[in-house]
Parts: structure tokens; C-alpha cells; sequence
């Protein structure tokens, strides 16, 4: 199919030029000017049938000839599901990173978020997201911003008040 030769070539060119790798529905959709959404789908579909195209979860794709170069892949994931709302690492995740947990999490991504809570299967772990009431204009100092990994983090401090207010296991903390 003419459209599936687009996407290989279209994302390859994108990943290239410095983008993540990871393609939603609608970054598609812009790279692909005027295809329409159901024919789109159908042919994701397909692509992924043939090994075209991986989905690694619903609504997010990548092409295997041209996959993410990062060690931060759930991170990118959190980041590209959510693209309207807030995202930072908190919770055990960013615990674990700064060394208040010592038990690794393999393959799950704790995050928060003002969107909706929920956890997600990939192809490369889970992402959990909690919801969060939390103004980013009130919070913004217990932020920092992860170059290598592309998303917000919490400080030691917020991941704290969010393990708390979460209602988590406080047991593992060191």
C-alpha cells in the first residue's frame, strides 16, 4: 500500500531530523496531510500486521526501522499521551531515582498528572498515572525539568507529598 511506504518514510525522515520515535495517531495525521482518520487506522492496522509499523499502545506507534534512542522510553511515552495536561515522575518512580527507595521498578513509570488517572500497557512496562489537582503555577518550584528524559520531575520533598496524599505504601522508603 502506497500510504503504509508514506508512513515508513515520512517517520523515518522524522526520527532523523531529531523527533522521539514515537508517533501518536495525530502526529500522523500532520505528517500526512489531508489522509482521512479511518483510513488511517485502518491502514495502522494493517501496517502492524505486517510489521510495518509496532504499536506499542493504544494510539502510539513506531516505526521499526527507526526506533526511539533513548533509555527514557516510558517517559516519552507518559509525555506523548498526555500532551494537553501536566506530566512529572513522582511517586515511587522518582524515589527510586534519588535514592530514597532501593527496590528498582523494571518497566513501570509512576507519574502524576491533571489529567485522568489511569494505567497504561506498552510494549516496554506500564505507566501509571495519578491524578493530581495541583496548579502547575503552585507547584512549578518543587519541579525540574529532566533534559535527558524530556519530562518534569518531582523534588525529593513533592514526590514525598504525593506518595502520601496518594495513599501509598510508605514502608519501602529508606
Amino acid at each position: 500500500m502506497r500510504l503504509i511506504q508514506d508512513i515508513q518514510n515520512c517517520t523515518f525522515k522524522a526520527v532523523e531530523n531529531g523527533h522521539s520515535g514515537l508517533f501518536t495517531i495525530n502526529n500522523l495525521l500532520r505528517m500526512l496531510n489531508g489522509v482521512d482518520l479511518k483510513y488511517l487506522t485502518k491502514v495502522l492496522s494493517k501496517a502492524e500486521k505486517d510489521g510495518t509499523m509496532i504499536r506499542v499502545c493504544r494510539g502510539v506507534y513506531l516505526n521499526p526501522f527507526a526506533r526511539p534512542k533513548t533509555r527514557y522510553i516510558l517517559e516519552a511515552i507518559a509525555v506523548k499521551l498526555k500532551p494537553q495536561y501536566l506530566v512529572y515522575v513522582s511517586l515511587e518512580s522518582q524515589l527510586v531515582m534519588i535514592g530514597k527507595i532501593s527496590q528498582q521498578m523494571q518497566g513501570y513509570l509512576t507519574v502524576m498528572t491533571n489529567g485522568r488517572s489511569g494505567k497504561i500497557e506498552t510494549i516496554y512496562g506500564t505507566v501509571e498515572f495519578t491524578h493530581t489537582k495541583a496548579d502547575i503555577n503552585k507547584i512549578s518550584e518543587q519541579l525540574y525539568f529532566d533534559n535527558d528524559a524530556g519530562i518534569f520531575r518531582a523534588k525529593e520533598n513533592k514526590a514525598m507529598a504525593d506518595l502520601k496524599r496518594a495513599g501509598r505504601n510508605l514502608h519501602m522508603l529508606d
